[in-house]
């Protein structure tokens, strides 16, 4: 498993420009990309595990990161597009998602039930590890596909690829756990385990500082989340103009 301080760096690098995620992905070797994708993926579940409705969609007024609600149904959606990827250069006989985003930042819904939520994500985690275990062995490594986005990319970027989003959304779902515990239920959370790798867990305050001094890092939209809300118009200059 790779350390989550290295592999931070090295996504920093590949999501800000500075080297290609072709080149990003020959850094490790395949093993170890799929088990901090394993790690990564386990501990989302952990994130979401016993919060409640209400906790689920909590929003920080003002704020436009997603909801945990948000979060999982997108991460979800989006895992149909990984998974395409993947088949697309392998040999496996595995049909495709048919409803898979094609587009950044699509899928998120408010208000799922904690409950639903949780039993989804287990259902899309045994997907995405099975899909890994039976192509791991029968991709092309000479087979290169080209992504608007990303450029050209392997078998071994794409794992990449979709071990960042994950990571990514990690971040925000251990920033709004803490959030949600907080607010709707007035007590403390306990501490999460590391994200990735072997790192001492984060706090919000110190996952917060870092998501702001990053440049856009998401394999998602540059500005991922619900946009902020209008200003309502005041009740004064409403009846003003309807007369």
């Amino acid at each position: 498993m790779i350390d989550s301080t290295v592999l931070n760096q090295l996504l920093l690098e590949a999501f800000s420009g500075q080297t290609t995620w072709l080149e990003a992905s020959t850094r490790f070797n395949l093993d170890e990309f799929i088990d901090t994708f394993h790690h990564t993926r386990e501990l989302m579940i952990k994130t979401v595990g016993d919060l409640t409705d209400a906790q689920a969609s909590f929003q920080i007024d003002g704020n436009p990161t997603w909801s945990i609600s948000e979060m999982v149904t997108h991460l979800i959606y989006s895992q149909g597009f990984y998974y395409n990827q993947l088949l697309d250069v392998s040999t496996s006989q595995l049909p495709h998602v048919v409803e898979a985003a094609k587009g950044f930042g699509e899928g998120a819904k408010l208000n799922i039930p904690s409950g639903v939520l949780q039993e989804n994500l287990n259902k899309a985690t045994a997907q995405i590890f099975d899909a890994i275990e039976k192509t791991r062995h029968s991709y092309d490594p000479e087979k290169i596909t080209v992504n608007p986005a990303f450029g050209r990319c392997t078998y071994h970027t794409w794992v990449l690829l979709l071990l960042g989003h994950e990571v990514d959304h990690v971040r925000q779902g251990i920033v709004m756990r803490r959030a949600a515990r907080t607010a709707v239920s007035g007590s403390k959370a306990p501490e999460p385990i590391a994200a990735v790798g072997t790192a001492p867990a984060p706090t919000a305050e110190s996952s917060a500082v870092k998501a702001s001094a990053s440049p856009a890092r998401s394999t998602d939209s540059p500005r991922k989340g619900r946009k902020a809300a209008a200003p309502r118009k005041s009740r004064s200059k409403a009846k003003k103009k309807a007369s």
